[in-house]
């Protein structure tokens, strides 16, 4: 599968990864909140799942970094050094314009947050889907619609809109016909 991003904008892409990865070493939220947000101008442009999922992660881990100690993670240092080398992977996979194992690569990097410590599954859960919600505000911002930036998140309409201070979600009709369960599962499929 070819990358679905213009050159220049993989190059950007692998950038944004290096300093993120950087950002995560050091705990700093800040700059991790920062190139989350970079990373939406990409995925709002060119309706890339990739950049979407890094923003997702990215973001969410700044968030979990903001609240380790109140969320008290025991093995904190693997956490790190796990995730940071799936985006490492992600990285290289990048660079050899490997699109599906640079998917991969970010899959694990989220699939790292969840599994922090199993007593936490449910706290990370809630900061992925806030994540998810929050991203898909900003893809709105940059003008994609609330049914699309929902659908690309695997939200609904309803919580996108009531998140962007909506009184109500506008439909949205995906022009493959799915119905509302097969959207539902592909997002699933998606976030797993």
């Amino acid at each position: 599968m070819d990358i679905p991003i213009p050159k220049e904008e993989v190059e950007h892409v692998k950038s944004i990864i290096s300093e993120a990865i950087t950002a995560i070493k050091q705990e700093d939220t800040l700059t991790l909140k920062n190139l989350s947000n970079q990373t939406i101008h990409s995925s709002a442009t060119f309706q890339d799942i990739g950049s979407i999922l890094f923003a997702i992660v990215i973001y969410s881990t700044g968030k979990i970094i903001e609240r380790k100690e109140q969320l008290g993670i025991k093995n904190w240092e693997e956490f790190k050094n796990n995730l940071t080398t799936a985006l490492e992977n992600a990285h290289i996979e990048l660079s050899k314009n490997n699109y599906p194992a640079y998917l991969k690569n970010l899959k694990e990097a989220r699939k790292d947050l969840t599994q922090v410590s199993p007593s936490l599954k449910e706290s990370i859960q809630d900061i992925l889907r806030k994540a998810s919600i929050n991203k898909a505000s900003k893809l709105y911002e940059h003008g994609l619609s609330i049914g699309q930036a929902a659908y690309l998140l695997g939200i609904t309409s309803w919580e996108l809109a009531e998140y962007a201070g909506h009184d109500k979600a506008e439909p949205y009709h995906h022009s493959h016909g799915f119905t509302i369960k097969e959207r539902a599962q592909r997002a699933l499929k998606f976030l797993s």
